[in-house]
């Protein structure tokens, strides 16, 4: 091979690199863009991220300037299930909060973020991991926590939470025979994600009226910092339903617990649980 035909052929393995390492770095950056912060999915939600979310968590003041603004007017008809005459969910001589959902869900990944909220202002979260919806489903990508590996400690409640299937659809946790019991019992036609406060009151598919366009375009710090905003959109939503939720589990809990006498969830027990 003469010398022109070297160069050729080592331009050619040039280019070829540069096109690869081109290749790499914008996938590179768009994982962090996607992040915020170096966040990969399965990766566990350190300490300085829960004690942010915590902080927001237990803002009255923000809490109560967001009130539920977002749900006012809303059939509550529609989204939760009233259970009569039923045997209360305990353990541990504790009522229950019960969360059955999936990892690929997208509306499982957006109810996560008011719940996590509304579980942290009755006591300690840990053990969650980043991760978001499927990529191929409905509101692909959205940022969540994924509760596969939980932990949770509080002197009011017990927590229980089921993830079925991971991102790709497989299968991944079973429910119990309680929860299995619950979810047969008062889900809609077994729906995703689905939340029992105690066999007190539940909620089953799509959560009022929360969407998880509201999430799209947006990543875990983001969202995070959105949050402390009481009149970002995003804030209006997700502690909206915190609000919601943790009127249910004071309700659960016949208001025994100090938030309980805070303003929003008297707002929120009046518009949906009286």
């Amino acid at each position: 091979m003469d010398n022109d035909g070297k160069d050729k052929k080592s331009h050619k393995m040039l280019y070829i690199g540069i096109g690869a390492l081109v290749v790499v770095l914008v996938a590179y950056f768009i994982i962090r863009g996607t992040s915020g912060g170096g966040e990969t999915y399965g990766q566990l939600v350190g300490a300085a991220e829960l004690s942010k979310l915590s902080q927001i968590a237990n803002n009255n003041t923000l809490a109560n300037n967001v009130g539920i603004t977002a749900y006012e007017g809303l059939d509550s008809s529609l989204y939760f299930v009233h259970p009569a005459n039923t045997i209360p969910l305990i353990q541990n001589s504790k009522p229950v909060v019960l969360y059955i959902g999936a990892d690929y869900c997208p509306y499982c990944a957006e109810a996560r973020w008011p719940l996590i909220l509304a579980l942290m202002r009755f006591g300690n979260l840990s053990n969650i991991t980043y991760t978001a919806s499927s990529a191929t489903d409905s509101f692909p990508d959205t940022p969540t926590f994924s509760f596969v590996n939980y932990s949770y400690s509080s002197g009011y409640l017990s927590f229980q939470a089921f993830e079925l299937q991971d991102r790709a659809g497989k299968p991944l946790q079973n429910l119990t025979g309680v929860a299995s019991k619950a979810f047969d019992k008062y889900s809609l036609q077994g729906s995703i994600p689905f939340l029992d406060f105690g066999n007190s009151t539940a909620q089953s598919g799509i959560m009022p009226p929360a969407s998880p366009s509201e999430l799209d375009g947006q990543n875990w710090a983001g969202i995070t910092s959105q949050l402390g905003n009481a009149n970002s959109s995003i804030s209006e939503e997700v502690i909206g339903a915190a609000n919601i939720y943790t009127a249910e589990i004071c309700k659960m809990l016949n208001n025994t617990a100090q938030v309980c006498s805070q303003n929003y969830v008297k707002q929120a027990q009046k518009a949906f649980f009286s």
